[in-house]
């Protein structure tokens, strides 16, 4: 019997079971419509072979934004990080780069970064932003670098040219076969798992109807075009003729909200991304999300301290993942799904589109010790695909921790249920027994055929209501 802290998984895919594209069986199925450094300052170091990036990170290494950093090749052990007074640029603390942390040159004590901020008289929010290489680049710099290079490694080549083909796989339940394709967008489905009749002429999936009359709606990608709304945050589309008087038009020119209670829980998110809750016993818990260049911020410098911190323990945070599951790559586009989900990247297809998704972390003094994925389609509903705790914190009550503190924050945007998926018999009865789920009845298997859910074949849903 698995106990509360081995709860790493929701669903488990072999690498050798995937199948090739090339493997794929041909499906009958509808044609598819084409869619539419500083002067007098050391200079920056020369890196040697060993000291680029290794494709793995050991189990056993502590996952801190640090590591990363020497991990990536971007820092190096025993360089130089100090603390700089940003009126002056003054410098009041410096520290050599060890395995362990950064070690204080001035009290000879091995510090976190966050640590060392604080020991240098700071109280900011990004401890990073007063940190700079002793040959003055900024360590915010230095995590932006990273990032880029973490891009490229893990972005999927483009799948485009898929995209006229339609899908091979059904977006209900995963398996090959005999599918009835959209003919507005690639997704595909078998007959026998849909929830209606397939009429004569055009067929539309779900993800591109009006939620209102159930008419084909023009694009389904952008918030705003000619005729056709989507929400921002449920990603629900509907005709503007058809909500006008209906709904309030909330949001800016780039975001559309279809209700009251959208707005709210966007909103609400986004005022949590990145920052730290304080949990107890030098223990907190953070909502990240990926950022990219046009995230709208307060200011140049928030903006930059803000993506460095997101996408920097994001990048931390898939290798707890990586480090427990086995790659799963769509045999079709070859998008991995693990960094698309962590990442938060969009898909035309619809069963591999994971926008809107966040990444929640515990971490203990720096340590990131257990992560947890999270997508909520409006106040009805959240998904939880994935949870993973690092193995040197298992069996401490990490996983619990985490889920509680997530349960926490739904309950305070007042999203009413939260939804996994299990595998296994025995993961069901763990979720059931020892965290409170309980299985779908009738009325939550019909309302979640509106909810484009992350695609777990041969995985059973549960639910946790929570108001």
């Amino acid at each position: 019997m698995m106990n509360d802290d081995e709860l790493l998984v929701s669903f488990f895919v072999s690498k050798t079971t995937s199948t090739s594209t090339d493997e794929v069986s041909s499906s009958v199925r509808r044609p598819l419509k084409k869619g539419v450094s500083s002067k007098g300052r050391p200079s920056k170091p020369e890196r040697r072979p060993e000291q680029t990036r290794q494709k793995y990170w050991p189990s056993t290494r502590a996952r801190t934004i640090l590591s990363w950093l020497i991990h990536s090749g971007v820092v190096s052990l025993n360089e130089v990080i100090q603390f700089q007074n940003p009126e002056d640029n003054a410098v009041l603390k410096q520290s050599i780069i060890t395995k362990n942390g950064l070690l204080c040159t001035c009290c000879n004590k091995t510090l976190s970064i966050s640590d060392f901020d604080a020991h240098a008289g700071s109280n900011s929010k990004w401890p990073c932003m007063s940190l700079f290489m002793e040959y003055g680049k900024s360590l915010i710099l230095c995590q932006l670098e990273a990032w880029s290079a973490e891009y490229k490694e893990k972005k999927s080549p483009g799948e485009f040219s898929q995209v006229d083909e339609g899908d091979d796989i059904c977006g209900k339940c995963g398996l090959e076969g005999e599918l009835v394709m959209c003919d507005n967008c690639p997704a595909a489905f078998h007959q026998a798992c849909l929830s209606e009749q397939i009429p004569e002429g055009n067929w539309y999936c779900l993800q591109c109807r009006c939620l209102t009359c159930w008419d084909v709606v023009s694009d389904q990608t952008a918030s705003f075009s000619a005729g056709t709304l989507r929400c921002s945050l449920c990603k629900h589309s509907y005709h503007e003729t058809c909500i006008e008087g209906k709904y309030a038009k909330i949001g800016s020119s780039h975001k559309w909200f279809c209700g009251v209670s959208c707005h709210k829980i966007y909103k609400g998110l986004q005022s949590r991304v990145g920052l730290m809750n304080d949990i107890s016993d030098g223990t907190s818990w953070r909502l990240l999300q990926c950022i990219n260049g046009d995230f709208k911020a307060h200011s140049s410098m928030d903006f930059l301290a803000l993506k460095a911190e997101c996408n920097s323990r994001l990048a931390v945070a898939i290798t707890i993942i990586e480090d427990y599951f086995l790659q799963m790559v769509d045999p079709k586009t070859k998008i991995d799904m693990i960094p698309q989900t962590i990442y938060n990247w969009g898909s035309q297809f619809p069963r591999l589109d994971f926008e809107g998704f966040f990444t929640v972390v515990l971490e203990k003094e720096d340590v990131m010790v257990s992560v947890a994925s999270i997508r909520i389609h409006g106040r009805d509903v959240a998904e939880l695909p994935f949870v993973a705790t690092c193995r040197k914190f298992q069996k401490r009550g990490m996983s619990r921790l985490l889920l509680s503190s997530i349960e926490e924050m739904l309950k305070a945007l007042k999203v009413e249920k939260l939804v996994l998926p299990a595998s296994s018999p025995e993961l069901v009865q763990i979720w059931t027994n020892k965290f409170g789920f309980q299985h779908l009845d009738e009325d939550d298997k019909i309302s979640l055929r509106k909810v484009n859910l992350m695609l777990l074949p041969n995985s059973t849903w549960l639910k946790k209501p929570l108001v």
